[in-house]
C-alpha cells in the first residue's frame, strides 16, 4: 500500500479542531435534546418534518435528507412512533412507501428544544466567529457535506450575502 502524504499544518489544525468540536461540542448539543427524550438524529427528524408543508414527507426522502440508511431510519421511526412524536401512513403515490408525519406532541418537543438549541449553536460556534469567518465556514462545510449527500437542502441558503469586511 502506497503511503499518502501527511496532512500539512493547516489541514492538521483544521482536522483536529473538527475532532475536538465533535467530541466536546456535540455532547453539549445532545444534552439539550435529552431533556425532552430525544437524541440529535431524532430531533433532526422532527425538525425537518415540522418544516414541511403539512408536517409530512416520504420516509425515503427523509432517510436521504438525514444521510442514513432506510433500516436505521425505520428503527428511529419505530421509537418516535411509540413515543407519540410521529405517525406513519401508507404513501398514496407509492404502494411500498410510507409517509412520515410529525404529531402535535412532536412539534411541541421541537418548539421546546429550539430556543435552547439555537443558543447552544451560537455559544459553541458562531459567537466566536466574524461574519467573514462564518461565510468561509459555511462554504467549507457545504463543500464537505456535498460530497456526502446529494440532497438539495445544502443549496437552500446560497448564494450568500457578502459580509462586511471585518476579519
Amino acid at each position: 500500500m502506497e503511503r499518502r502524504e501527511a496532512l500539512n499544518d493547516v489541514e492538521a489544525a483544521a482536522w483536529r479542531a473538527l475532532v475536538v468540536f465533535w467530541r466536546q461540542g456535540f455532547p453539549q448539543l445532545e444534552r439539550t435534546f435529552r431533556r425532552v427524550g430525544l437524541n440529535h438524529l431524532e430531533y433532526g427528524v422532527l425538525a425537518v418534518l415540522s418544516e414541511q408543508e403539512g408536517g409530512a414527507m416520504p420516509a425515503g426522502e427523509l432517510a436521504a435528507l438525514a444521510g442514513i440508511s432506510s433500516s436505521r431510519l425505520s428503527h428511529r421511526l419505530k421509537q418516535l412512533t411509540a413515543a407519540g412524536d410521529i405517525e406513519r401512513r401508507p404513501d398514496p403515490h407509492d404502494r411500498r412507501g410510507v409517509i412520515v408525519a410529525v404529531t402535535e406532541q412532536g412539534r411541541d418537543k421541537v418548539e421546546t428544544v429550539y430556543e435552547r438549541h439555537l443558543d447552544d449553536v451560537r455559544r459553541l460556534v458562531f459567537d466566536h466567529l466574524t461574519d467573514v469567518q462564518t461565510k468561509h465556514l459555511s462554504e467549507a462545510m457545504i463543500a464537505i457535506a456535498s460530497n456526502l449527500t446529494e440532497h438539495t437542502f445544502l443549496s437552500a441558503f446560497a448564494p450568500y450575502p457578502e459580509p462586511a469586511e471585518s476579519d
